[in-house]
């Protein structure tokens, strides 16, 4: 199976962002050139993943992760698989667990990543 999946920006809320607005610590260019609140590495954090989910023959979950493209093995349900992205970072979401996806040529186990807050969409 394969599916276009895209990363749910875990970012800052929309206060935090009124906040740092409100401080008046724009630079010239941000006034005279707005970007719509828009980071400026925004476009490569928000990528569409190509996401492949391998059958594994042996019982073992792990993935291989690329460019855009992501490899899953072992994961049994496709629909309960969630991307997230924060600081530069890939995490996948797999029932109640989060998972760190780290850019890697070879197929690596899957590692538990510590408790994160999700914010309600």
């Amino acid at each position: 199976i394969s599916v276009f999946l895209k990363p749910i920006e875990m970012g800052t809320d929309s206060l935090e962002k009124k906040e740092s607005m409100n401080s008046g610590s724009k630079s010239v260019s941000e006034m005279l050139n707005p970007s719509a609140d828009l980071s400026e590495d925004n476009a490569q954090k928000t990528e569409n993943y190509i996401v492949e989910f391998w059958v594994s023959p042996v019982n073992f979950t792990g993935y291989k992760l690329n460019q855009n493209r992501l490899i899953l093995f072992g994961i049994e349900e496709p629909d309960a698989v969630e991307l997230y992205s924060k600081n530069d970072r890939i995490l996948m979401k797999y029932g109640p667990k989060f998972y760190n996806l780290e850019r890697t040529d070879q197929f690596v186990s899957l590692r538990l990543g510590s408790e994160i807050q999700i914010q309600k969409r």
